[in-house]
């Protein structure tokens, strides 16, 4: 599995990997745009930003 999860808004890293190399469904994200890591029974993970509006990304500030 991957240290860090690609935010799918702004494309930086939206989230990294405990010591133990697991993200935890609910883990806030730490590139700046809404939303939070999931996780599902299964253990696949990924980004989910519900779609919110984005002021990093859609009011034109750098990704960094």
């Amino acid at each position: 599995m991957a240290d860090t999860l690609e935010c799918s808004c702004c494309g930086d890293d939206g989230a990294v990997a405990d010591k133990d190399g697991n993200f935890y469904d609910g883990q806030p994200l730490i590139c700046g745009c809404p939303g939070m890591v999931s996780v599902d029974e299964d253990g696949d993970v990924w980004i989910n930003n519900f779609d919110a509006h984005c002021e990093k990304c859609e009011g034109g500030l750098s990704h960094g």
